[in-house]
């Protein structure tokens, strides 16, 4: 669109200055639209420039691939790049998207962006803390941002050697491998130049960020000189280990099957002893007190992810039990539902308080609400969400400045206390959850007002194409009504319309002599006789 507008405000100038130099009367309305527009364009352009310096480029890594670093379906890896403005600070974020827990869920993960790169984007644009805009994210905004996207199926933890073959199709699990493989290439992309790393996923790639924390950690001081911090930030990636409202381990199951299904390597002392029931490191309430590195969780203790998949769930998938129904729409919860819904949400406080010496150990913090929410972070929706008079994005912020002005920042908690209403509506307790489930709204007024927010320079350009388009029928309707029928001429700096004459009559007209052609009003008549 922004080029359409460039052409046409450049053949507008076109015709402006051949109008001009020839004295044409319609000079000054083509100017008026060409001027339309040049802004109509000019916003655009710009649109298109500040877009494009948001968007995430993809690098495949085919030599990832020939060393045995694949996706779930055998296709070539890789990750997202965009690069800041601030060399020193850079975001490593891990994609969310759950797990496969057998293999015919692995299998049809292969049909998906979550387990192909063949169906990865080119290019894509984040949201939140992704976003790349200061206005939506004061934060991250100014960082070189590397996007990791998932397709593994067991938050980068597959490490079997060969494949599984699944309705006809081999199953490749070599997350471990491409973790390895992308962590060697974006030494090429500039983070040597790193001060301050944070490390960051959201859902099944928060806990990615957990498992991974030490390794990556240790890691990149090795490789990077001059790196004086790195700090983990997980959005949503934790879950309790806890049964489902009838008491069936159903998450614990999903865990033990995924980590024998993928022969997930979880590095050594990352929460338990080596081969001491690793699969328990998926729950981060035992990765927690290993995490070396300062550490920040944003998370919903009615996280619908955990009501719907832990709480509500059978070992045939999610939200299948008594409890689905409250679990997809609160409004349909009986009071006692409402009260199961409330013990879970202890549940998941609990796991995260409990080790006290984690959680009020210096440089940590913790964001705890109770909207029924998911993945928060990387949604544009960071300032919504209020607890005890601190916004979520805020407490981010609060977080990270902390640790990077203090070596030892005391522990930056904010935790909502209030609990589900079991006896009125609306059934949440925190006004700012809002009536709907945030996230999900689509309503047309929602994601109109989603794009002109998140899109500020592309609806400028929008409205001055609208107005160079209103401005250019005006100019027409002017030419229309004021033009005078034949050419123009200049005389005394002022135009006159006059018709064609012949070759004698204009001899004539220079020598100062009227001719048979010239025409007189009656008026000029009888004021100037013969």
């Amino acid at each position: 669109s922004y080029s359409f507008c460039t052409l046409l405000f450049t053949c507008s100038m076109i015709k402006l200055i051949s109008n001009y130099l020839q004295r044409y009367r319609y000079g000054v309305p083509l100017a008026c639209a060409a001027i339309s527009m040049l802004l109509c364009g000019l916003g655009l352009i710009l649109a298109g420039i500040l877009d494009d310096n948001r968007h995430l480029d993809l690098h495949l890594l085919p030599e990832a691939a020939a060393a045995g670093a694949v996706c779930l379906d055998g296709s070539t890896p890789g990750y997202y790049y965009r690069s800041g403005k601030n060399r020193d600070f850079w975001q490593i974020n891990f994609q969310g998207g759950s797990w496969c827990f057998d293999e015919k869920s692995c299998y049809e993960r292969t049909k998906t962006p979550l387990g192909t790169s063949t169906l990865w984007d080119s290019k894509i644009h984040g949201e939140g803390i992704l976003d790349g805009s200061c206005k939506h994210d004061p934060l991250m905004c100014d960082a070189n941002l590397l996007f990791l996207p998932y397709c593994d199926g067991s938050s980068w933890t597959g490490n079997r050697t060969t494949p599984v073959t699944y309705n006809g199709k081999k199953l490749y699990f070599r997350g471990t491998h491409i973790l390895t493989e992308v962590l060697k290439a974006i030494l090429k992309v500039g983070i040597l130049d790193a001060k301050i790393v944070v490390l960051s996923g959201t859902s099944a790639g928060g806990t990615a960020a957990e498992i991974h924390a030490n390794i990556i950690t240790e890691w990149l001081f090795e490789h990077i000189p001059e790196l004086q911090k790195v700090l983990v930030l997980s959005s949503s990636g934790w879950f309790p280990d806890t049964p489902n409202s009838d008491g069936v381990p159903v998450i614990e199951n999903e865990y033990k099957s995924l980590y024998e299904l993928a022969h997930s390597h979880i590095y050594p002392g990352s929460c338990t002893k080596s081969g001491e029931e690793e699969w328990k490191c998926f729950f981060p309430q035992y990765l927690y007190p290993k995490i070396k590195a300062p550490y920040f969780l944003v998370k919903s203790k009615m996280d619908w992810w955990g009501t719907r998949c832990i709480l509500s769930a059978n070992m045939t998938g999610c939200a299948e039990n008594s409890m689905a129904g409250c679990a997809i729409d609160i409004s349909t919860c009986t009071d006692d539902q409402i009260n199961i819904l409330n013990d879970f949400g202890k549940v998941v406080e609990e796991s995260v308080t409990s080790n006290t010496e984690m959680f009020n150990r210096p440089g940590n913090g913790v964001f705890l609400h109770n909207c029924e929410s998911h993945a928060m972070l990387t949604r544009e929706y960071l300032s919504v969400i209020v607890v005890n008079g601190v916004a979520m994005d805020q407490a981010v912020v609060n977080w990270a400045q902390a640790n990077w002005i203090n070596k030892t920042s005391p522990a930056q908690n904010t935790i909502e206390e209030c609990q589900w209403h079991n006896d009125s509506t609306p059934r949440y307790c925190n006004p700012t959850c809002g009536p709907d489930h945030i996230e999900k709204d689509t309503s047309v007024g929602h994601n109109i007002s989603k794009f002109f927010r998140m899109h500020t320079f592309m609806a400028w350009g929008a409205v001055s194409f609208g107005l160079a388009i209103i401005l250019l029928v005006v100019n027409v309707v002017c030419i229309k009504k004021h033009s005078a029928p034949g050419h123009m001429k200049i005389i005394n700096n002022e135009t006159t319309s006059y018709t064609e004459i012949s070759e004698e009559d204009a001899a004539a007209n220079a020598s100062g002599v009227r001719t048979n052609s010239d025409s007189f009003s009656e008026q000029e008549l009888s004021a100037n006789p013969p």
